[in-house]
């Protein structure tokens, strides 16, 4: 389970990022991750909802690696937090068409090894 924690540590840095471009360059992060998205779709205040979003979920991957006890009400929230990324990136691609499989690929590894990692840790 050591693993698993120094995963979610990396994990919460690399949404840290996202927080920091979210709010000081929320128009490179759109672009970057919203790359199909019509100019009217993205804007500054998308950036930070998505800065802030990701900070919620940086938190849980935080208080998760801390004490990891697969039974905790925390470490079902950090999972399903993955779940919901999944799910909105795989929306966003195949219904809304604001993102590209390209800017999904980083996002999607991250969620669904996290999803099967801490499934399987909490399941079996």
């Amino acid at each position: 389970m050591e693993l698993l924690a120094i995963w979610l540590y990396v994990v919460a840095a690399m949404r840290a990022l996202s927080v920091f471009m979210g709010y000081f360059f929320p128009q490179k992060l759109c672009s970057t991750v919203f790359a199909s998205a019509m100019k009217y779709d993205t804007s500054a205040l998308t950036g930070r909802t998505f800065g802030v979003w990701t900070l919620v979920t940086c938190t849980l991957c935080i208080l998760t690696a801390q004490n990891l006890d697969a039974n905790s009400p925390i470490f079902l929230a950090t999972m399903l937090s993955f779940v919901y990324a999944f799910a909105f990136f795989v929306l966003e691609m195949l219904v809304y068409k604001t993102v590209s499989t390209k800017s999904i690929i980083s996002p999607g590894i991250v969620s669904v090894a996290s999803m099967v990692w801490m499934y399987s840790v909490r399941y079996h």
